[in-house]
């Protein structure tokens, strides 16, 4: 992969330190690191484990391992993806966060004795600070990222998918405790009775719900057993096609759903293992749920266009939440809800707003009363609506008049004690 090999070279120029992009498993020849072939053979074969260990971690870890070599030198891991699966990986390093005395002891100790010249090696190996490091492992994440096909939100798709996984290997460990004795098909009607719950959050567009759901599932599924690989894929099969009918059923898009359902059964077959298969699932929960919150967000900006339409149309009528709602196709307390959401402020607020803004208007380029201009704006009450232009304004409307100069101050203004200035 030509794209690999360069964002490797560029990511070496800008930072300073040695990366590599290699297959997975890790052949240590592929590293710039040449320490350990100094030393022995069988601390090569070591170090291949090593790394190809620590980018599994950096599958499972959210898509970022940092780790020490045997030899105690640093380095940090990424892995790229194809159709969801590691194939390949960028590691950068090595680097020193570890004195280099305490690095040739470790030497000494695993061959024996270092050969002559692995000091001078070691001192052309540069030393960096922790925090770094840290800020280095990061951006290599993105970098395979990108390499792995991704960009803009899919890049924090995808991390939010690797630390999923992550969180999904702790859940396991905790039912592995949870569920020590019970039996397999306990579990099973466990998770069977947890679809439903999956299926709702799925619907509501709620991605935290939906994450513990499946997590709950499929460690049901992990501590059950099955007889066959076959038998587990029909199962992660149904999981999949239960997930998207529920997207559909909350409002996603059904030819991209079905197109995507379709992707992630033609990927079961290339997925041995339990937790790869697991993973598979959260991205597929992952992708449902993300298509039915922007289907939800597309309806919602649709809604609150119609009923923003209708305000400024509409303003000097009587409007009121129950007649915007079915011109919004919600229910009254559902488009309050989003509206307030959508406009960081409530919905007679923003009538009031529009009521005003036209107010002023008036109060400076006609001649009309309060009382007048009260009405054409939809207030049927002078004194509430001085009540309601100095809550906005911070002055009256007879105020706002004499300050813009515009037209004598003919205001028979009536309000309230505590409204006059």
């Amino acid at each position: 992969m030509d794209s690999g090999n360069e964002v490797a070279e560029y990511y070496a120029i800008s930072s300073f330190v040695p990366c590599s992009f290699v297959s997975v498993p890790v052949d240590p020849k592929g590293l710039p690191c040449t320490l350990c072939s100094c030393l022995s053979d069988e601390l090569v074969q070591a170090c291949s484990h090593d790394h190809t260990y620590s980018c599994g971690l950096a599958e499972r870890f959210g898509g970022s391992y940092t780790y020490l070599c045997r030899l105690s030198l640093m380095f940090w891991a990424s892995p790229v993806l194809t159709d969801g699966v590691m194939t390949s990986a960028l590691i950068a390093g090595p680097v020193l966060t570890l004195p280099m005395d305490e690095v040739a002891s470790e030497a000494a100790r695993l061959a024996g004795s270092v050969p002559e010249g692995f000091s001078h090696a070691l001192g052309k190996i540069d030393v960096l600070a922790v925090d770094r490091v840290r800020s280095l492992a990061e951006l290599l994440r993105m970098c395979a990222a990108w390499v792995s096909g991704y960009s803009g939100e899919s890049m924090t798709r995808v991390h939010r998918f690797l630390d999923q996984q992550s969180r999904f290997s702790e859940y396991i460990h905790d039912m592995k405790r949870q569920f020590s004795g019970t039996q397999s098909r306990d579990l099973v009607r466990y998770s069977l009775e947890t679809e439903e719950q999956l299926q709702e959050a799925i619907r509501q567009g709620d991605h935290a719900a939906a994450q513990a759901a499946a997590h709950e599932i499929l460690g049901a599924l992990h501590l059950s057993g099955f007889d066959s690989p076959e038998m587990l894929r029909c199962r992660i099969q149904e999981i999949i096609a239960l997930v998207s009918r529920s997207a559909i059923k909350g409002g996603a898009e059904a030819t991209a759903v079905l197109e995507n359902s379709s992707l992630f059964a033609g990927r079961l077959p290339k997925v041995g293992s339990l937790e790869q298969l697991s993973g598979l699932v959260l991205q597929a929960v992952g992708q449902f749920t993300d298509f039915v919150v922007a289907a939800k967000q597309l309806k919602h900006e649709e809604a609150i266009k119609r009923t923003l339409r209708f305000i400024n149309e509409n303003y000097w009528e009587k409007i009121t939440l129950q007649r915007a709602s079915s011109i919004a196709g919600f229910s009254p307390s559902y488009l309050s809800r989003i509206f307030n959401v959508e406009m960081h402020c409530s919905f007679s607020a923003y009538v009031n707003q529009v009521r005003i803004s036209h107010a002023k208007k008036l109060l400076k380029h006609t001649s009309a009363t309060l009382v007048e201009i009260a009405g054409m704006v939809g207030y049927e009450d002078q004194s509430y609506f001085s009540k309601v232009f100095k809550s906005v304004t911070g002055i009256t409307p007879g105020t706002y008049r004499e300050r813009s100069g515009t037209f004598p101050s003919r205001t028979f203004e009536i309000h309230d004690d505590q409204d006059s200035e």
